[in-house]
């Protein structure tokens, strides 16, 4: 027999002969892509805690929670995320919370005015279950806290429970370390954080850490009052109805244990007498209640003082004293920034009722 006719190994035969050699070259491969996919993701996450630990160490919002190695200040325009800077600047021992009827107050006269140094803290919309969170964060970053000016309108009254919010809230960058932590890492962090870097460089400037002063058109949210003369009606405290009021029951608890040398001053904003509850109606038994409750308890600390321009008097009929309805003008501001310094000084009563 020649070569030519010489027994060939069947297909089948070859294949098994091969497969020893393409199983290793098979597992070879799937190793070479397994250490590159561990490699990957290594890299990929020693990449994100390198980023996570600049973004800590720079401390975007100026939290002041961890050592950081940068330029302090406020640098966001929402008074909501900026104020975690202005609420634990160690330069402050008094504070403004509230909403936007506080807004027109400035700090700075009113820290000319008093001895203390005030920071504005009060943003629009804002109610009492955001206002308790606003005296915690201060008091957290302040071993002395010499006054706190607190907003005490119509939300102060508030019957829910539940205390709803007007406007969303970050409670996280005002809460624990932990869910602070959790919020860090993101796109806008980033953007902050090299922000506040060019700050540090000084390629680009903060906010006035006392807070803004607000421009009396801005609080404008409604059309002017018309100059109307309804009856006179009488708003000063008296129990008219059920006293428990939650939301005044959330700030007190948020000043509990406050040091006997603090102060706080409670102020009732004026609005106009076009949206003053006539005298009789069941919201004007409300209020009335409302505030007997709020000077009740004022009356019990000897350092809690109540300003009330809540009423029906010459001011708050003349509508050019007012932007709209419910928001006065700077006038109206100048008057009581010079109440709320004259209620900061020692006086012998245990609570000062303005108008």
């Amino acid at each position: 027999m020649d070569a030519s006719q010489a027994p060939t190994a069947p297909p089948q035969s070859l294949e098994r002969a091969q497969s020893p050699d393409r199983a290793q070259s098979r597992g070879r491969t799937q190793a070479t892509w397994s250490r590159f996919a561990r490699r990957f993701v290594a890299v990929f996450l020693s990449g994100l805690v390198a980023i996570f630990a600049v973004i800590v160490a720079v401390d975007p919002l100026d939290s002041g929670r961890f050592p950081r190695f940068t330029a302090g200040g406020p640098l966001d325009s929402d008074g909501r995320v900026a104020d975690v800077s202005r609420g634990q600047d160690p330069r402050f021992d008094a504070a403004i919370i509230g909403n936007s009827h506080l807004m027109l107050l400035d700090p700075k006269r009113l820290s000319a005015a008093s001895g203390l140094s005030f920071v504005q803290l009060a943003v629009p919309a804002e109610r009492k279950r955001e206002d308790a969170v606003m005296v915690g964060w201060f008091r957290r970053n302040h071993a002395k806290v010499a006054a706190f000016v607190i907003n005490a309108d119509s939300t102060i009254c508030d019957r829910d429970p539940t205390l709803p919010l007007a406007a969303p809230f970050p409670f996280w960058l005002y809460g624990s370390d932990v869910g602070y932590l959790s919020h860090l890492m993101s796109a806008d962090m980033l953007r902050i954080g090299i922000k506040r870097v060019r700050v540090t460089m000084g390629l680009a400037h903060s906010s006035d850490p006392s807070g803004p002063v607000v421009e009396e058109q801005k609080l404008a949210f409604g059309k002017p009052p018309l100059p109307v003369e309804p009856p006179p009606t009488d708003l000063s405290p008296a129990l008219l109805g059920d006293a428990a009021f939650p939301a005044m029951d959330h700030i007190a608890a948020a000043l509990e244990g406050l040091s006997s040398h603090s102060l706080v001053v409670f102020v009732t904003p004026p609005a106009h007498i076009s949206v003053l509850p006539l005298q009789g109606t069941e919201d004007w038994r409300e209020m009335k209640t409302c505030k007997y409750e709020l000077a009740r308890r004022v009356a019990a600390h000897p350092n809690w003082r109540y300003l009330d321009y809540f009423l029906d008097t010459p001011e708050t009929r003349n509508a050019d004293n007012f932007v709209d309805n419910n928001h006065y003008r700077a006038l109206f501001a100048r008057k009581i920034e010079g109440d709320i310094s004259e209620a900061l000084r020692p006086v012998s009563s245990a609570a000062l009722i303005g108008n």
